[in-house]
Protein backbone atom coordinates (compact mmCIF):
# COMPACT_ATOMS: atom_id res chain seq x y z
CA UNK A 1 0.00 0.00 0.00
CA UNK A 2 1.51 3.20 -0.73
CA UNK A 3 2.19 5.67 1.86
CA UNK A 4 -0.42 8.17 3.75
CA UNK A 5 1.45 10.84 1.27
CA UNK A 6 0.73 9.11 -2.10
CA UNK A 7 -2.70 9.65 -2.25
CA UNK A 8 -1.94 13.73 -3.26
CA UNK A 9 1.36 12.84 -6.04
CA UNK A 10 -1.52 10.06 -7.76
CA UNK A 11 -0.74 11.94 -11.07
CA UNK A 12 -2.98 13.91 -13.03
CA UNK A 13 -5.82 11.25 -12.45
CA UNK A 14 -8.83 12.89 -9.91
CA UNK A 15 -11.77 11.59 -8.76
CA UNK A 16 -14.45 13.40 -8.70
CA UNK A 17 -17.33 12.89 -5.70
CA UNK A 18 -19.55 11.85 -8.32
CA UNK A 19 -18.00 9.13 -9.90
CA UNK A 20 -19.09 5.58 -9.47
CA UNK A 21 -15.74 4.63 -7.82
CA UNK A 22 -16.08 7.10 -5.05
CA UNK A 23 -19.73 6.60 -5.06
CA UNK A 24 -18.87 2.75 -4.31
CA UNK A 25 -16.05 3.28 -1.78
CA UNK A 26 -18.29 5.80 0.17
CA UNK A 27 -21.23 2.74 -0.19
CA UNK A 28 -19.08 0.47 1.18
CA UNK A 29 -18.08 2.17 4.04
CA UNK A 30 -21.54 3.44 4.79
CA UNK A 31 -22.97 -0.27 4.93
CA UNK A 32 -19.86 -1.18 6.87
CA UNK A 33 -18.33 1.31 9.16
CA UNK A 34 -15.78 -0.92 10.47
CA UNK A 35 -14.15 -3.04 7.55
CA UNK A 36 -13.87 -5.91 9.63
CA UNK A 37 -17.47 -6.86 9.51
CA UNK A 38 -17.60 -6.51 5.56
CA UNK A 39 -19.62 -9.83 4.68
CA UNK A 40 -21.44 -10.15 7.72
CA UNK A 41 -18.31 -11.27 9.68
CA UNK A 42 -18.30 -10.84 13.45
CA UNK A 43 -15.48 -10.71 16.20
CA UNK A 44 -15.94 -14.74 16.57
CA UNK A 45 -15.90 -15.36 12.29
CA UNK A 46 -13.67 -12.36 11.20
CA UNK A 47 -10.68 -13.29 9.32
CA UNK A 48 -8.69 -12.01 6.00
CA UNK A 49 -10.39 -13.07 3.11
CA UNK A 50 -9.52 -12.77 -0.45
CA UNK A 51 -12.82 -10.97 -1.72
CA UNK A 52 -12.75 -8.30 0.84
CA UNK A 53 -9.39 -7.90 0.11
CA UNK A 54 -10.38 -6.84 -3.87
CA UNK A 55 -12.89 -4.34 -2.50
CA UNK A 56 -10.37 -3.05 -0.20
CA UNK A 57 -8.14 -2.76 -3.09
CA UNK A 58 -10.75 -1.03 -5.02
CA UNK A 59 -10.92 1.48 -2.19
CA UNK A 60 -7.20 2.26 -2.48
CA UNK A 61 -7.71 3.05 -5.88
CA UNK A 62 -10.09 5.42 -5.01
CA UNK A 63 -7.81 6.85 -2.23
CA UNK A 64 -4.61 6.85 -4.82
CA UNK A 65 -6.84 9.33 -7.15
CA UNK A 66 -8.46 11.66 -4.16
CA UNK A 67 -6.14 11.42 -1.71
CA UNK A 68 -8.97 11.34 0.73
CA UNK A 69 -7.29 10.10 3.76
CA UNK A 70 -10.75 8.44 4.73
CA UNK A 71 -9.91 5.45 2.78
CA UNK A 72 -6.27 5.11 3.83
CA UNK A 73 -8.00 4.86 7.28
CA UNK A 74 -10.34 2.70 6.15
CA UNK A 75 -8.30 -0.03 4.90
CA UNK A 76 -5.86 0.71 7.78
CA UNK A 77 -8.58 -0.81 10.26
CA UNK A 78 -9.19 -3.52 8.54
CA UNK A 79 -4.97 -4.76 7.86
CA UNK A 80 -4.14 -3.45 11.75
CA UNK A 81 -6.13 -6.11 13.30
CA UNK A 82 -3.79 -8.55 11.69
CA UNK A 83 -0.53 -6.87 12.47
CA UNK A 84 0.79 -6.72 15.57
CA UNK A 85 3.08 -3.82 17.33
CA UNK A 86 6.14 -5.32 16.22
CA UNK A 87 4.83 -5.80 12.00
CA UNK A 88 4.24 -9.35 12.66
CA UNK A 89 0.85 -10.63 10.62
CA UNK A 90 -0.93 -12.85 12.66
CA UNK A 91 -2.77 -14.96 9.94
CA UNK A 92 -5.50 -17.22 12.49
CA UNK A 93 -5.98 -20.80 12.39
CA UNK A 94 -7.37 -21.98 9.13
CA UNK A 95 -6.66 -19.38 6.94
CA UNK A 96 -3.76 -19.08 4.95
CA UNK A 97 -1.93 -16.43 3.03
CA UNK A 98 -3.77 -17.69 -0.46
CA UNK A 99 -6.71 -15.82 1.60
CA UNK A 100 -4.74 -12.66 0.88
CA UNK A 101 -5.53 -10.31 -1.61
CA UNK A 102 -2.14 -8.37 -2.15
CA UNK A 103 -2.24 -4.84 -2.36
CA UNK A 104 0.86 -3.34 -4.48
Amino acid sequence: MPDAGAGADAGALTLPASSLAVRFANAVMTRWPDPRTINGATAATFAFEYNVGIVLRGIQAVYERTGDQRYLTYIQTYVDAFVNANGVVNIPAGNSFDNIELLT
